[in-house]
């Protein structure tokens, strides 16, 4: 029986790519969030939210690592599912590409 052999594409690769850039989205967005405290009184809700957003921010950089490297599917669907938190379409196409390439991952 011949083993098939796994074809390498870079929807991987542009998945994680697309997950580190909604992350960075994401911890920019947080800094920019929580500076406003000092310069603005800005509701509770989104203090909340610039003290999340940097946290999900990570763990999308951290899955898109993953992703890039065709490592740890699990944790580059983790990150892709922050990712789709920190910033939505970014997000949702890293997600879609990564579930495609499921099988190049080790």
């Amino acid at each position: 029986m011949e083993s098939a052999e796994r074809k390498e594409t870079a929807l991987p690769v542009i998945g994680g790519v697309l997950n580190i850039t909604s992350g960075v989205f994401g911890l920019i967005g947080g800094i920019v969030l929580l500076s406003l405290i000092y310069f603005a009184k800005i509701p509770a809700f989104l203090v909340i939210l610039g003290i999340v957003l940097p946290i999900f921010g990570a763990i999308a950089i951290y899955g898109g690592i993953c992703a890039v490297r065709r490592e740890k599917f699990e944790w580059a669907i983790v990150g892709a599912i922050f990712a789709l938190i920190s910033f939505t379409i970014l997000g949702i196409i890293g997600l879609i590409l990564i579930i495609v390439a499921r099988d190049e991952f080790k």
